[in-house]
């Protein structure tokens, strides 16, 4: 690695909200005439319950089928959801080094259990470290910040909550907006 990459945590619990801060931070930037690549999980909800998530590729705004909630998940899964494989691959060429690497930001929801097992984003995440720009938002729930942090040998510039009031604010100083 170069130098380590500029990057921002946005964290917090189950439904915090961080998801739509990052939604919102990735309006400002292109209001900003940023170029944003990256992904969002965008979840569904039925029932006040998580259905699944759908892939936004941020660079194009296609929207992919991630996952749906499984009915009887298997005693080891690591998840509680079936992944598409169009999803995985959407999310795959969205995260592609020579797409990201022309953007100013690179948005990562999020870095979980499947990453942390070396499943999901995490094959994707090592080349993208080693670019020194663009900057990177990963999204990260509360539990797991120290352990992606370990796992990656992350030293992020901001770590931010989304139940802040102020969490906007920061992440948009940090993207110097």
């Amino acid at each position: 690695m170069n130098r380590p990459p500029r990057l921002a945590i946005v964290t917090g619990d189950v439904q915090s909200g961080k998801t739509t801060l990052v939604e919102n931070l990735v309006r400002c930037l292109r209001k900003q005439n940023r170029i944003v690549a990256g992904i969002i999980a965008r979840g569904l909800w039925q029932d006040g319950r998580r259905q699944g998530f759908d892939l936004v590729d941020l660079r194009t705004n296609g929207i992919t089928p991630l996952a749906r909630r499984n009915p009887r998940p298997a005693k080891d899964a690591v998840t509680g959801f079936s992944f598409f494989a169009a999803g995985l691959r959407a999310g795959a060429q969205a995260l592609a080094v020579q797409r990201c690497a022309t953007a100013d930001w690179i948005v990562i929801d999020e870095i979980g259990k499947l990453e942390l097992a070396g499943d999901g984003w995490a094959p994707l995440l090592p080349p993208l470290l080693d670019l020194a720009e663009p900057g990177q938002i990963w999204i990260v729930r509360q539990s797991l910040v120290d352990r992606v942090c370990q796992t990656w040998g992350l030293s992020p510039s901001l770590i931010v909550s989304a139940a802040d009031p102020a969490a906007l604010t920061s992440l948009q100083a940090f993207c110097a907006i």
